[in-house]
């Protein structure tokens, strides 16, 4: 999954362009410090505890 560095829209990982506001989706931006999670495939902040879209844990354990 590739979320919208404009819109924060979760697209999928195949798109080149955002479905809800048509902004190109960066590789580079998408990829680099995101923590994806294991339950729903969004990428959340490196620090996050919890994922913002559905809310499971994101640690290891």
């Amino acid at each position: 999954m590739k979320k919208c560095n404009k819109c924060g829209t979760v697209n999928s990982k195949d798109a080149i362009f955002c479905e809800n506001c048509g902004t190109k989706l960066d590789e580079s931006l998408l990829t680099e410090k995101k923590k994806e999670c294991k339950n729903c495939g969004y990428l959340n902040e490196e620090n996050a505890a919890f994922c913002e879209n559905c809310g499971s844990s994101l640690n290891e354990n």
